[in-house]
C-alpha cells in the first residue's frame, strides 16, 4: 500500500483540488446551508486525517471517518447530478472526481486497516 506520508499528501493535495476553489461556499451565508454543511465537513474530515497519518494518533477513527464522509458525500452527489438535467461534461467531471474520490478513501481506510494498532 501507500506511506502514511505519502498518503497524508494525497489527501491534502485532493481536498485542496476538490473544494479548494468551493471552499468560499462555506462563509457564503446567502448560499444553500446544505451546500455549505456538505464542503465544510469534507474539508473538516480531510483536515483531521492529514495529521492523524503523519502524527499516528487516532488514526485509524480519522482516516475511517474521512472515508466514511467522502463515501456518503459523493455517493449523494452523483445521485443528485445525475437525477437532474446536466450537461454531459458536468456529469463526467463530477463522475470521475467521485470515482478518484471513492478510490482515494478506499486506499486510505485499507492502509491503515492492514497496519498494526499504533
Amino acid at each position: 500500500m501507500m506511506s502514511r506520508k505519502t498518503l497524508a499528501w494525497a489527501i491534502a493535495i485532493w481536498a485542496a483540488l476538490t473544494w479548494g476553489g468551493r471552499i468560499a461556499i462555506v462563509f457564503d451565508l446567502g448560499s444553500d446551508p446544505g451546500e455549505r454543511v456538505r464542503i465544510g465537513l469534507s474539508v473538516l474530515v480531510a483536515a483531521a486525517a492529514v495529521p492523524a497519518l503523519v502524527v499516528g494518533r487516532w488514526v485509524r477513527p480519522a482516516v475511517y471517518a474521512y472515508a466514511a464522509v467522502n463515501t456518503v458525500l459523493w455517493v449523494r452527489s452523483v445521485v443528485v447530478v445525475f437525477s437532474e438535467e446536466r450537461a454531459q461534461s458536468f456529469l463526467v467531471v463530477h463522475t470521475t472526481l467521485a470515482l478518484l474520490s471513492l478510490l482515494l478513501a478506499a486506499v486510505a481506510a485499507l492502509t491503515v486497516w492492514r497496519e498494526p494498532p499504533v
